[in-house]
């Protein structure tokens, strides 16, 4: 059995709990990122990578209560909608060091 450190089992907690007060059926990569901005480890790698926090809060949320089929029951369905997220992503640069 994998052990977490506290700071990412309470994130991953937290994320269970994003998507249980939104009625999920499932938490999702977007539950747990959303969940990682409030994880002081977390925000301060994404904030040293350039990432607007408040910006990555808004998207995240406005996908989770409007694009996010709150029954999602196919797993083919869940890595279809994956990888179409992936591909819409627009990242202009990345430093290297981030990688």
């Amino acid at each position: 059995m994998p052990t977490f450190s506290s700071s990412l089992e309470n994130a991953i907690h937290a994320s269970l709990a994003y998507a249980t007060q939104r009625n999920h059926e499932l938490a999702t990569l977007e539950h747990l990122l959303l969940a990682l901005i409030d994880e002081p480890n977390a925000s301060r790698v994404m904030r040293a990578c350039a990432v607007s926090l408040d910006e990555l809060r808004a998207k995240l949320t406005h996908f989770l209560e409007n694009e996010l089929d709150s029954n999602i029951l196919n797993s083919d369905i869940q890595r279809q909608m994956l990888i179409e997220k992936i591909r819409s992503l627009k990242i202009e640069r990345i430093p290297s060091w981030c990688i």
